[in-house]
């Protein structure tokens, strides 16, 4: 969506039709915003959402969505892309297998993906806030920042949560999905925020409660903090679960344990300083990718080949809409590991795969699919693959 954001950021000027609904909330005595105007928002289980927009019947019943609808052995291994709240009740989450959420809930509700819906959708509601602001840093389909500095500032409004609730409520009327909103003063302290806030809810942390809210925050809900890097500070440090404990040790010692870099950033982290603030980025794209490590099963070379060739043509559109050539090709391939079964647990998925990349950089810079497809041909020549083995490209 971050393309999307920067053709409406590069469109006619902007006329933000909406903020005519915010003109109660206009402020005589304003001298300057509260600093608490950087917005998370997260569309709450935005898959569910949008299929029960044709299909009321099921609100309120436990719904998941995955590929598979069936309930055979290949289905239940298949993974809950996402769960309504009355599912999750029951112990189902995003991302666990559907025969283990059958076990939990045996009246689970699975429906098929509808990718061009969420597409739609996403589009949509990115073009709700529009109306009110262009200060919008796209995440994914339904997750973005959004800053509201400007808009309160020229708008002369103190009041951020009342323009929040304007803009649910909006998201709500065009798209019948619910979004929960953080707000803090940092993109930092707004997203762990929007935890506060779901379901359906907005939550804000005001500049002189962040130190007591970062204190009570789980280290596994911050940024950047990943399994590999929770196990070396337990091994190290002993079992630790929230931001209060992590505070107890010194710089040095995250540094010593993780590095320079990341021991300095897990230090403010866990402290909740957050020094990037402008939400519409500076920095000039400089790369177009297109990855598939789901359902690749290839048996003969041609077959690899007009993946290929799908694949290029796909560039092609996205180098098009983003007015980019390219001067350089690489190719990254996942490989089924040699003591890998030739099927996973999941159904269809990648497996435990050896990763191989390969680049070609070319003379001139150029845009067509012809010659992404020509080169990406050739390095697939130099890595040579068993064609059945590929998992991923």
């Amino acid at each position: 969506m971050r393309q999307y954001v920067s053709e409406l950021r590069n469109g006619s000027n902007p006329q933000f039709i909406s903020r005519q609904r915010l003109l109660h909330l206009v402020c005589e005595c304003f001298e300057s915003p509260p600093e608490e105007t950087i917005c998370h928002v997260d569309l709450d289980c935005f898959f569910v959402s949008v299929a029960l927009r044709t299909r009321p019947d099921l609100i309120g019943k436990p719904v998941a969505i995955t590929h598979s609808r069936g309930l055979d052995a290949s289905a239940g291994m298949s993974e809950v892309a996402s769960c309504s709240y009355e599912a999750r009740a029951y112990g189902v989450r995003n991302g666990c297998y559907v025969r283990q959420a059958k076990s939990v809930c045996p009246d689970l509700i699975c429906l098929p993906y509808q990718f061009e819906d969420y597409r739609a959708i996403s589009k949509l509601i990115y073009e709700v806030i529009s109306r009110y602001t262009l200060d919008i840093r796209a995440v994914s389909c339904d997750e973005m920042y959004v800053d509201l500095n400007s808009l309160c500032s020229e708008m002369r409004i103190m009041d951020v949560m009342g323009v929040v609730s304007i803009i649910r409520e909006e998201i709500h009327a065009e798209t019948q999905c619910n979004a929960s909103v953080g707000v803090g003063p940092s993109m930092l302290i707004a997203r762990l925020s929007t935890r506060h806030a779901k379901p359906n809810g907005q939550f804000v942390v005001k500049c002189a409660e962040v130190e007591n809210f970062m204190r009570k925050e789980r280290i596994s809900n911050l940024p950047g903090i990943g399994y590999n890097i929770r196990a070396k500070l337990n091994q190290t440090f002993g079992e630790m679960e929230l931001c209060e404990e992590l505070q107890t040790l010194q710089m040095s010692e995250l540094q010593q344990l993780l590095g320079t870099k990341t021991g300095l950033q897990i230090y403010n982290l866990c402290r909740g300083v957050d020094k990037e603030r402008d939400i519409v980025e500076k920095s000039v794209r400089k790369s177009i990718s297109c990855n598939v490590n789901y359902g690749i099963r290839f048996n003969k070379e041609n077959e690899m080949l007009d993946f290929l060739k799908t694949m290029a043509i796909e560039l092609e559109k996205k180098l098009r809409n983003a007015h980019m050539a390219f001067s350089t090709v690489t190719l990254k391939v996942m490989i089924r590991a040699a003591d890998a079964p030739m099927e996973p647990e999941k159904f269809l998925g990648h497996g435990v795969c050896d990763t191989v990349t390969r680049s070609a950089p070319l003379l001139k810079s150029a845009t067509s699919a012809d010659i992404i497809f020509k080169e990406a041909k050739k390095l697939m020549s130099s890595i040579n693959p068993v064609v059945s083995d590929l998992r991923g490209v």
